[in-house]
């Protein structure tokens, strides 16, 4: 079992991985387990010095300078701008002067929505604000920050107890408890759908909200499950152990092209920390994909067990999706949360990786690659340094922001990697922002 940490802070953490032959960035590299080389452990750069998990984590350029920023939303609603130096490190964090209700902040992703060329926060709602009627945001809306590409967005203002709060615009009602996106052109029409988890009544669904270009979204049920089913008891449809809560237990998912095919397929993950595959025919239309050999017979369904990795069924892994290993089919990142979120287990709050082989549809055995913390969230996966190759960007419980320093190393060459230091100070004023 692990050692808890305080939980007088909160993280982000930011991992760096590189993988080259000789000394060519852009050469296109297969790297092969084991993988310690290429993700050493993470080290602490800074902390939040106060219990607001900041599980939303949005990554990418918002102020449109080349390099990567992040977005960062935490428990209390509290969103900050940090802003991406282009080699792996970040500037002072800086707190928007706006905010959101408590657990508003905790879904959250990057993509252009209203394709205006700048990018956006799309974000889904846990909790109706203010607290009593009439309403400006509903539990169970998927809403969109709007950018205006300089890291600061469009703001809907609203004021709850004299503070400022940011409604952002309207995309779709999905229900309640809207705690899980992913968010990628699915269609291949151009602009970005968004696909979200919630709770529909008593039934928990993933929805595909389609963008027609104009901010408008049709909304296809993709999933839908009944919160009390298990299969003890009455049988699931498709997903054994669905997602029943915003807090622990948010659907697990992301996209990525797991085929190489060119479009973009739908990973969904549950409460016993299992993945299934929903494969996408090009038009948006997904269907489950069960594996040839299921690594439970008796669970057909599911693509990835990692039955050894949680205490108990119940919580849900966080997922992201890229190639990592050079062979051009995405593979699968898991930030796991295997038991309470103040309880120290065996596995919560690491990394692991999923990678694929030469085989479609066959993955390697999970991969440990870092131990964060205590519950891993908002896994992104894409290029930080600008050096062409994906890292991975997550956040975790109990108080670190970190890096992993001099863990880049290529088959023939090895190369250092500066520790990164992230401080949110709610002090620093600046063009929307306190």
């Amino acid at each position: 079992m692990k050692t808890p940490r305080s939980l007088s802070s909160w993280v982000i953490l930011f991992f760096a991985v590189g993988f080259l032959f000789g000394s060519s960035a852009s050469a296109v590299a297969e790297v092969t387990p084991p993988w310690d080389p290429f993700f050493a452990s993470p080290y602490m750069a800074a902390s939040f010095g106060a219990a607001t998990r900041p599980f939303g984590v949005a990554a990418g350029d918002f102020d449109e300078d080349g390099h990567v920023d992040l977005v960062i939303g935490r428990t209390t609603g509290n969103i900050h701008f940090v802003k991406g130096n282009g080699d792996g490190t970040f500037a002072t964090a800086t707190q928007y002067a706006w905010k959101q209700a408590f657990f508003n902040a905790w879904a959250f992703a990057a993509g252009d929505v209203n394709g205006d060329g700048n990018l956006d926060v799309i974000w889904g709602a846990s909790a109706n604000s203010p607290g009593t009627a009439p309403y400006v945001t509903n539990d169970g809306e998927v809403r969109a920050f709007l950018g205006n590409g300089d890291g600061t967005f469009i703001q809907n203002s609203y004021s709850v107890s004299g503070v400022l709060h940011n409604s952002g615009t309207l995309l779709s009602d999905i229900g309640t408890d809207a705690g899980s996106l992913a968010v990628g052109d699915v269609d291949g029409d151009g602009d970005i759908d968004v696909v979200a988890g919630a709770l529909d009544a008593t039934n928990t669904k993933v929805k595909l909200l389609r963008n027609d270009g104009g901010m408008t979204f049709g909304v296809v049920e993709l999933i839908s499950e009944s919160t009390s089913c298990s299969p003890t008891t009455t049988p699931c449809s498709q997903i054994y152990f669905p997602a029943v809560s915003t807090q622990n237990s948010p659907w697990g998912l992301a996209l990525g092209d797991v085929d190489g095919d060119g479009d973009l397929d739908l990973w969904v993950g549950d409460r016993a920390l299992y993945v299934y595959l929903y494969l996408n025919d090009g038009t948006g239309t997904f269907t489950l994909r069960p594996p040839d050999t299921p690594p439970l017979p008796t669970r057909p369904n599911v693509l990835l067990a990692h039955d050894s990795y949680r205490a108990t069924v119940g919580y849900t892994p966080a997922l992201g999706s890229a190639d990592l290993n050079g062979d051009g089919k995405a593979d699968l990142v898991l930030g796991l949360q295997s038991y309470s979120q103040t309880t120290a287990v065996a596995h919560d709050g690491e990394i692991l990786l999923r990678a694929s082989t030469t085989d479609n549809y066959v993955y390697g055995g999970a991969t440990i690659l870092a131990d964060i913390g205590m519950v891993a969230r908002g896994v992104n996966v894409l290029d930080v340094n600008g050096d062409g190759y994906r890292d991975i960007v997550a956040a975790e419980y109990a108080g670190m922001v970190a890096s992993c320093a001099s863990c880049r190393r290529s088959i023939r060459t090895k190369m250092a990697f500066p520790t990164i230091s992230i401080t949110l100070r709610a002090s620093t004023t600046l063009p929307g922002w306190i």
